[in-house]
């Protein structure tokens, strides 16, 4: 089809001149194909050695945090083993009685398991630091450096409550060891569970910042395709075992660095 450029009328192609007006028309021209535009999502860079200072972060979190679980592991163990010889009961009456002795150990407990936490603080600044200069070449290190935030503010709501904790069981240990006392009259309702609500809030807001953490840690393992981080990623999330998570951490970052020294990343810039 053509159209007249004078006035519009529509003509077929083999016609030179417009129908209506008489005027030459253009030159027939064959339809061009509609364009077609696909979009490729951005890969990210692949690793190179100029993010060594990231992983040199990322190794000295680990080893952070394999320092504050190893403390806070050996603390809540000495604690334990102590406790059982300070609690007795009375096998006629089932009276409950807690030696005095105990309660320098409680506050000792407690600034232990403080430092344990201001050490894991720390193990968290520095995994925020590496996931934000990963974010630039990876956007799944977002989130991760985002909740990393939460987990320090939960840690240190953690440290709070620990003392908070402390100060309720002593004065329950005093009131106990006064004749007649019961366990139902020296808990205090109001104060055990405004205790137990900040512990709580603490444990929740730490968790879910911890979890956003260890998934950072993952994706560290997927981006340089190394395993080690990503299993310490799963058992650091337990109890009892997470030092050897961060042990594992730990040494896939010096397998990354030495990888990345090498001169080569150690894989494309895949992401999970």
């Amino acid at each position: 089809m053509k159209v007249c450029l004078s006035c519009g009328q529509v003509a077929e192609n083999p016609d030179a001149f417009c129908p209506r007006c008489g005027k030459p028309l253009p030159a027939s021209t064959a339809a061009s194909p509609a364009a077609v535009y696909v979009y490729q999502m951005p890969s990210a860079p692949s690793p190179s050695a100029d993010e060594l200072p990231l992983m040199e972060r990322f190794g000295t979190a680990s080893l952070l945090g394999l320092l504050a679980f190893l403390v806070s592991t050996a603390s809540g163990a000495v604690a334990i083993v102590y406790l059982r010889g300070a609690i007795l009961i009375n096998a006629t009456n089932h009276a409950v009685t807690i030696s005095s002795n105990v309660v320098p150990l409680l506050w000792f407990s407690a600034g232990v398991e403080a430092i344990s936490l201001a050490i894991l603080i720390g193990s968290l600044y520095y995994y925020r630091h590496a996931f934000v200069g990963l974010r630039d070449r990876a956007p799944t290190f977002s989130t991760p450096a985002t909740l990393a935030v939460l987990a320090m503010a939960g840690a240190a709501l953690l440290i709070v409550a620990s003392f908070v904790e402390v100060q309720y069981t002593v004065g329950l240990i005093h009131c106990l060891n006064q004749p007649g006392a019961t366990a139902g009259s020296c808990a205090g309702g109001r104060a055990v569970l405004a205790s137990l609500a900040l512990v709580g809030v603490a444990a929740i807001v730490f968790f879910i910042g911890l979890v956003g953490v260890l998934i950072g840690v993952w994706r560290v393992g997927v981006r340089y395709r190394t395993d080690l981080p990503r299993i310490g990623s799963v058992l650091s999330i337990f109890p009892y075992i997470n030092w050897i998570g961060m042990l594992l951490n730990y040494l896939g970052a010096a397998q990354i660095r030495s990888r990345l020294r090498g001169g080569g990343g150690p894989g494309s810039g895949g992401t999970a």
